[in-house]
């Protein structure tokens, strides 16, 4: 639960963002991670709070900020917070966390490579959330040595890529989830450069990529560039499906090129240098009794929703076994934001869950899409204010607001007329 006191009147520079954060039960709130990332340019900052649970932020400008709070045996929340004048007050209180089968761990640093609003990590757990409420997730690059990994089953990992702030995981997170997994755990890991910043670099960074059984081939290409038009997956509902990929875009910025030693290919390009089963984006490995799974793509920058969810649910089902796998009613799919292309030098396309507002980077509203009843946004932008006039080159900011108001995904928009 948050509450958040929202600045939107425009202007400014050195702004703070700053609250408390609660732990539900506790009466030292001291240790929790606050951490920031601002839409704008991807900039990554992080606090903790002291014993009353305060936490500030400050040195701003003016933009549209991310603001997670994380403490280990809690569930994490977030914020967006809007700021062009004033400072800004969020405040959080975090529950109680039960230990659950599925656990996301979001290494991604925070960035947004993925068409959507919000992190990989966090998208892949919205994903899995449509079909199990045994799923949590950690706070941003948390230290996995101090997670609570008892009684878990599986963990999906998610590491970020070269475009963002690019951190690689602590030697002692690293540690942390081999023993989890020759303790018995299962795990997937997706990221683009999880062989190329891992398989050379300390000891326990190759420790836990060779669990996986592959080898790197190649880092792959810049998203100017492009790797990859279209996978083929097998997946528990089809044993090769054709599946469309975000080409050329963050998501496809330098993807690995992976080669079996005792693994299996589960995916491969079907287009460019490295196309064929030979050369695997998704691998598994099951030697030693666990099941490890290893991808090079981003699970939801899949561009197809039914082939995206078909990939995503099955693995799932692999990591913890149909039995365990409650059915519940699946949502309607939608996407938080998708901005495409971005940038732009005539018009965009956006498509969101909810009303979209577009901002100028002095804070003033210049344009402004209302959902439809089924909260829905579908709309192309031409770079127009609200009355029909040309807007200059530069960065925009374009936030979705659910029904009560609350921004729920945000995204800078690059214009270049």
């Amino acid at each position: 639960m948050l509450t958040l006191m929202e600045d939107t009147t425009g202007g400014g520079g050195g702004l703070a963002i700053s609250g408390t954060v609660e732990l539900e039960g506790a009466t030292d709130f001291s240790g929790t991670d606050v951490t920031l990332l601002s839409t704008k340019d991807s900039s990554f900052y992080s606090t903790s709070t002291n014993v009353i649970g305060y936490y500030t932020l400050p040195g701003l400008d003016p933009g549209l900020y991310k603001v997670s709070a994380s403490h280990t045996g809690y569930l994490p929340d977030s914020a967006f917070a809007l700021m062009f004048f004033a400072d800004t007050t969020i405040n959080f209180t975090l529950e109680s966390a039960e230990t659950p089968s599925l656990l996301v761990i979001d290494w991604d640093n925070g960035d947004t490579p993925v068409p959507g609003g919000i992190g990989p990590a966090e998208l892949l757990y919205q994903r899995i959330m449509a079909i199990t409420d045994d799923v949590e997730i950690t706070g941003q690059d948390p230290n996995v040595a101090e997670v609570n990994l008892l009684g878990v089953d599986a963990v999906l990992l998610v590491t970020g890529n070269r475009l963002g702030v690019n951190t690689h995981i602590d030697n002692a997170s690293l540690v942390a989830l081999r023993e989890f997994v020759e303790d018995g755990g299962n795990i997937y890991w997706e990221g683009p450069d999880a062989g190329s910043d891992y398989a050379e670099g300390t000891t326990a960074q190759q420790n836990l990529f060779y669990l996986f059984g592959v080898d790197v081939v190649d880092q792959g290409e810049s998203a100017l560039t492009g790797n990859i038009e279209e996978l083929q997956i097998a997946t528990q509902f089809s044993s090769a499906d054709t599946m469309p990929y975000f080409y050329r875009t963050e998501a496809d910025h330098y993807v690995d090129v992976f080669e079996n030693i005792t693994s299996t290919t589960r995916g491969f390009a079907l287009n460019g240098a490295y196309a064929g089963s030979s050369y695997p984006r998704i691998a598994q490995n099951t030697t030693g009794g666990t099941l490890r799974i290893i991808s090079s793509v981003y699970s939801t920058a899949i561009s197809d929703t039914e082939l995206r969810n078909a990939h995503i649910y099955s693995i799932v089902y692999d990591l913890l076994g149909w039995t365990k796998v409650e059915e519940k009613e699946l949502p309607r799919e939608m996407e938080l934001l998708s901005v495409h292309p971005n940038p732009f030098n005539a018009s965009c396309r956006i498509v969101a869950g909810g009303d979209v507002e577009i901002y100028s980077l002095s804070g003033h509203l210049v344009s402004r899409f209302v959902a439809s009843n089924d909260d829905r946004v579908e709309a192309v932008w031409e770079a127009r204010d609200m009355s029909g006039r040309e807007l200059p080159s530069g960065v925009y900011l374009a936030v979705v607001r659910n029904s009560d108001g609350r921004i729920m995904a945000g995204r800078r928009i690059s214009f270049v007329r």
